[in-house]
């Protein structure tokens, strides 16, 4: 149940030090949504999520052997 508050608590901090961007409302929009993607991704890596959902990947393609 941590992770996802870690993640949560990520995505928070970087949009609250986010300033205005001076740009047009959709230029400013993509770049706030790159933003959040590369934070997410890197959250993930963190916190370990990411090989969790690599291996769930991989047993619902059938390509992982099933260790349960």
């Amino acid at each position: 149940m941590q992770k996802p508050l870690y993640l949560a608590l990520m995505q928070a901090a970087v949009f609250w030090f986010l300033p205005e961007l001076p740009l047009n409302i959709f230029f400013s929009l993509v770049v706030k949504g790159l933003i959040f993607v590369v934070v997410w991704i890197i959250g993930l890596f963190l916190t370990g999520e990411f090989k969790r959902l690599k291996l769930e990947i991989e047993r619902a393609r059938g390509t992982a052997p099933d260790n349960n």
